[in-house]
């Protein structure tokens, strides 16, 4: 019987320095290095107990020589956030595309792989609140604007024209003395045209003119029409010399009628129906 028991006991001893031992041959070595992002995902949408969203992002880790013999895999991040900093949150995410990351060394005794820790600045709900509060882009900056481009697309069919049109002498872009009378009519027009979001100030040549005449042609009538009260942020100059260089083999004839400036909307928002009384 006893020695039963002994065999037991040194079976059990067996075992137990097996298994440390295949605890110590599955402990994961350290690694570190950098992380791309792959993909943000919205994994939860929520009502209760109050709005949020939950976005996981997934990190694949880079290959570096330090570590010729083990990367590991996919990383995944989740971030809980209320419903209103879903796009905050998703542009800030977006807006890092490569992190440093590591894969901590397990501690002793455990065989389970940790998590790899991926180091991306924290989301800032103050810094977002900022952004929304900002002023909206108005005037001419619609044009260039990513966040006013679907608007801009919608006003790309105008409904006034300006037939205002401003002359110079050949080869200036001093403004004649008419120019000021016809500056007056197109402030009334975008005083009574508040929806006149941006105009367009077209400086044109003659053939043999110097290109350059047209840009400052065209900001001569903007400085014109600032002077006047026109916010300028409606204003956008633009040269135009397509006229001149065309693709005919011998040299355009001077025209006169091109040493000018022209108006052109660019943009006009929609006007208001009228309500009910």
């Amino acid at each position: 019987m006893h020695s039963r028991l002994a065999l037991a006991l040194l079976l059990s001893m067996s075992s137990s320095c097996a298994k440390r031992q295949a605890v110590a041959d599955c402990a994961p070595e350290a690694w570190a290095g950098q992380c791309e992002l792959v993909s943000v995902t919205k994994v939860e949408d929520k009502e209760f107990p109050i709005p949020h969203v939950v976005l996981e992002t997934a990190y694949r880790p880079v290959p570096n020589a330090n570590y010729p013999n083990s990367t590991p895999g996919p990383a995944l991040q989740r971030t809980l956030v209320k419903s209103q900093y879903e796009l905050a949150l998703t542009d800030h995410l977006n807006a890092h595309k490569r992190a440093a990351c590591s894969w901590p060394q397990a501690p002793n005794g455990v065989c389970t792989p940790p998590s790899v820790q991926i180091a991306i600045p924290a989301f800032d709900t103050a810094a977002a609140d900022r952004a929304a509060q900002a002023p909206p882009v108005a005037g001419c900056a619609q044009i260039e604007s990513s966040s006013t481009q679907d608007r801009v697309r919608l006003a790309q069919q105008t409904l006034s024209v300006l037939s205002q049109r401003f002359v110079f002498a050949e080869g200036s872009a001093e403004l004649s003395p008419e120019a000021d009378a016809a500056a007056k009519e197109v402030v009334a027009v975008l005083t009574a045209k508040p929806n006149i979001e941006c105009l367009g100030v077209v400086g044109q040549i003659a053939a043999g003119e110097s290109p350059g005449l047209a840009d400052r042609r065209a900001a001569a009538v903007r400085d014109l029409l600032g002077a006047h009260g026109i916010s300028v942020s409606r204003l956008l100059t633009i040269g135009a010399t397509a006229k001149v260089f065309g693709s005919g083999s011998k040299p355009a004839e001077p025209d006169p009628a091109d040493r000018r400036v022209g108006l052109s909307v660019l943009l006009e928002r929609a006007p208001q129906p009228a309500t009910a009384p």
